[in-house]
């Protein structure tokens, strides 16, 4: 029998480039789950996958990684990142997609502008106490939702603010 380490299931709503999503990760319970998304496998290994506006569940399905735009975690998924002890300052961000915007609380460390910040990820960040706006800027937005925690794929933010235009 194969070893399988100890995991805990993660459900969250994933938005790709083809659209949403639903399917579980499987994270190590010792690990945190941003860390475990920013491990840089070419492609995330969900299980029980179901297109938003589809019954059908999929057993298996694995998802390119530069394909996903955000990761909607479960409200109540409490192990997200890893807590430093370095002085964090909060910053109220406004991040446009492709698909929409996001905003809200990105924490970086004293003294770093969130550009010198963002031009060094080249993964997912968390961002917490979130408002999701999805449509676009020409026609207008049809959903808007809050989230206590969205991580977002950095290579897929088209711009980034303290100030939200809207």
């Amino acid at each position: 029998m194969a070893y399988q380490p100890d995991q805990r299931k993660i459900t969250s709503q994933v938005l790709t480039t083809a659209g949403w999503l639903k399917g579980t990760f499987h994270v190590l319970r010792s690990a945190k789950f941003v860390e475990q998304v920013n491990v840089t496998n070419e492609f995330f290994r969900l299980t029980d996958v179901s297109f938003i506006g589809r019954e059908q569940l999929i057993e298996f399905f694995a998802v390119q990684r530069g394909s996903v735009t955000l990761i909607v975690p479960p409200s109540n998924e409490r192990d997200l990142i890893i807590e430093g002890i370095e002085e964090l300052v909060p910053h109220h961000v406004f991040m446009l997609f492709d698909q929409g915007y996001v905003e809200g609380r990105m924490m970086i460390r004293k003294g770093v502008r969130i550009s010198d910040f963002l031009v060094r990820q080249s993964g997912f960040i968390l961002l917490r106490r979130c408002t999701l706006y999805l449509g676009s800027l020409q026609d207008g937005f049809f959903v808007e939702e809050q989230h206590p925690s969205i991580v977002v794929n950095a290579s897929k933010i088209v711009g980034v603010s303290e100030t939200s235009p809207f």
